[in-house]
Order: structure tokens, then sequence, then C-alpha cells
């Protein structure tokens, strides 16, 4: 699908896109039909699907595609840090999951296919653009890296293992890494002492 939209444009401003799972479809197919026959459905500047709700290709996601609407698919990978998915039946769904929870010791071989897997399933439901199946960026050692390391994978992958699509990175940062997105020295600007304790 190609987008109506550039990403660029798209993200330069604040935009609300409504999350679309099994529960959501009725009131965002009633939005985008509009009220009578005559009358104009909502405009959406996107949306964002669950991937365990993407993997059944329900009729919406035809309906978004036919009014141009860009879709973006939430690989849900958050959620694969832990055991915890290893036991959600939804999540069971999805073609890509990792035989264990994603973590800084599972090897490169495991990091590629899970990524390219989850970049070919976005392809393969009608991403408009790709988002980076990544993990949170956890306070512990060796999450950043990760996250990091699968970013760069999901680059490396796009227009080789999937048609080029342009690519969002996905943030969750911990309160670390929150902190060090700010000032680097002596601390916060206004208050000259880390951590900083002010909202930004």
């Amino acid at each position: 699908m190609q987008p109506t939209t550039p990403l660029g444009d798209l993200l330069a401003s604040p935009r609300y896109l409504p999350r679309l799972t099994e529960n959501d479809t009725k009131p965002i197919q009633r939005a985008l039909a509009g009220a009578t026959l005559f009358d104009d459905g909502v405009s959406l500047d996107g949306v964002v699907v669950e991937a365990a709700y993407a993997v059944a290709e329900p009729e919406v996601l035809d309906h978004l595609r036919e009014q141009r609407v860009p879709v973006l698919i939430d690989p849900q990978s958050l959620r694969l840090s832990t055991p915890a998915y290893m036991s959600n039946t939804r999540l069971g769904s999805l073609p890509y999951l990792p035989s264990a929870p994603l973590t800084p010791s599972s090897s490169a071989s495991d990091r590629d296919h899970f990524v390219a897997d989850a970049l070919r399933f976005q392809q393969k439901v009608g991403a408009t653009y790709y988002l980076v199946p990544s993990i949170p960026l956890r306070n512990d050692p060796g999450w950043a890296e990760l996250h990091h390391d699968l970013t760069a994978r999901a680059a490396s992958a796009n227009g080789r293992e999937v048609d080029s699509r342009e690519l969002v990175a996905l943030l969750a940062p911990g309160s670390a890494a929150l902190r060090s997105l700010g000032p680097s020295s002596p601390g916060c600007s206004t208050c000259r002492s880390p951590p900083c304790t002010r909202s930004r």
C-alpha cells in the first residue's frame, strides 16, 4: 500500500491515531461510513492495529485501505520480553512469536528471525509503514543495546527481507533511559541537579 501521507508529514504535528482491536471494529466502521448514505464519514489521520487482531485479516482493514487511511501494525513486541506472553492465547496466534522471551542473551540468529518475520507479517496484512518490533528499554544492563540492535536489524531488513517502506522506531523507556534524554551536565538545566524532578 503506497501512503498518501509521507511519514514525516504524518508525525510533524500532534495526531490522534485510534488503536484498533476486536472491541473497536464496529465504532470505527460506523465512523468511516457516516451517519447516513449521504454523509461523509470521519477522516482518520491513521490507525494503529493490534497484531493479534490483524492476524485474522478483518474486513475493516480492507475498508481502511479503500479509504487510503494509513495503517500501522503494533507488533505487540513490548510484551515479548518476559515469559508471560507464552500463556496468552491471543498472542499465541502471531506467526513471529519467539520460542523464548527476547532478552539481551537472545542469539543474533533469533533476533534476525524475529525481526524479519515480524516485518513480513506487517507487510502481509497491509501496513502502510513498518513499526520496529522492539522491546522495553529497561534500566538493567544490556537492554539498551538490545533495543538499538533490534532497531538496526529492522532497518537492515527493510527493503531486503520485505518491501521497502518507511520505518517507525518504537521506544518504551525505563526511568534511567528517560533521565539520559535530558541535559547531560551538570544535570537538568533548570534545577542543576540529577535526576531532574521537573517536567520537561
